[in-house]
């Protein structure tokens, strides 16, 4: 979706943090963004859910990449994808990579943490601990907050919601949660993202409308193909790539043959199951 890849173990203080941000065209989700930013700077955690193909991981980077324009932390924003990890040990050791210190143990990463008062950890894709270890998870991740002080964003798709234990501590926190996009947004996007220019005839743009000015974009955004993918990210870029050798009335009738399942799966996973 609007979900760069390979965001494990990545410094964006570097060139390929910078590279990683900018790696697709980011659009939209502006009332999102400031959000995620006020909560950064308000709350000590910030946690973002949406279902897969939302563009969690997008927009957290593209948030990043704002407050480090803005110099927000000095000591750095660092970024883990947790992504198939299962147990804490695994998780530690991915953090301690992620930030070139040991982590032989949770109390010494907690301790060598409390040096980066002033960064920002983003713990990106983080459904498999939560799923599979909700529980050690939850006491790591409070137990790092408590001790470490440095500001954490969580993204996942599936919520973690038992956040008791870090009220407890007198840890503020937020949550972010992402659906589809706004249509004008969407409509934006695949334009942007698409490799031809749409025909005006396509969406359905008469010569006098045309002349009269009504633009692709807007014509897009009341057109049903946007109704068809849901506004996902994910299923945006998905109709922009088919359309680079399909119309969008060839499109609008392949949506037209998809079981619900292969819908459903089309939307959140820009693509049709096999």
């Amino acid at each position: 979706g609007n979900d760069p890849d390979g965001t494990r173990g990545l410094e964006l203080d570097g060139v390929g943090g910078e590279m990683l941000a900018h790696g697709r065209t980011f659009v939209g989700r502006h009332l999102e963004i400031h959000k995620i930013v006020r909560s950064c700077l308000y709350n000590q955690l910030t946690a973002v859910y949406g279902d897969k193909g939302a563009g969690k991981s997008a927009l957290v980077l593209e948030a990043a990449r704002y407050m480090r324009q803005r110099n927000r932390f000095p000591h750095g924003i660092f970024c883990c994808s947790l992504e198939g990890l299962r147990s804490m040990k695994a998780v530690r050791t991915q953090l301690g990579a992620t930030l070139s210190i040991p982590a032989r143990s949770s109390s010494e990463l907690f301790d060598l943490m409390a040096r980066y008062s002033s960064c920002l950890l983003i713990l990106d894709r983080c459904e498999d601990a939560i799923r599979q270890r909700r529980t050690p998870f939850l006491w790591f991740l409070t137990q790092l907050l408590k001790q470490s002080q440095v500001k954490v964003i969580i993204s996942s798709q599936h919520p973690m919601e038992d956040f008791e234990a870090i009220q407890r501590e007198g840890i503020g926190w937020a949550v972010v949660t992402l659906g589809g996009m706004r249509p004008r947004d969407a409509a934006l996007l695949l334009l942007e993202s698409c490799e031809r220019d749409l025909r005006p005839t396509e969406l359905g743009i008469s010569d006098d409308e045309e002349a009269n000015g009504l633009s692709l974009l807007d014509a897009l955004v009341a057109h049903p193909l946007l109704s068809s993918i849901s506004c996902m990210p994910a299923a945006v870029r998905w109709a922009a790539k088919r359309l680079g050798d399909m119309t969008v009335a060839a499109l609008l009738e392949e949506l037209e043959e998809l079981t619900p399942t292969d819908l459903q799966f089309q939307r959140h996973h820009g693509g049709i199951a096999q």
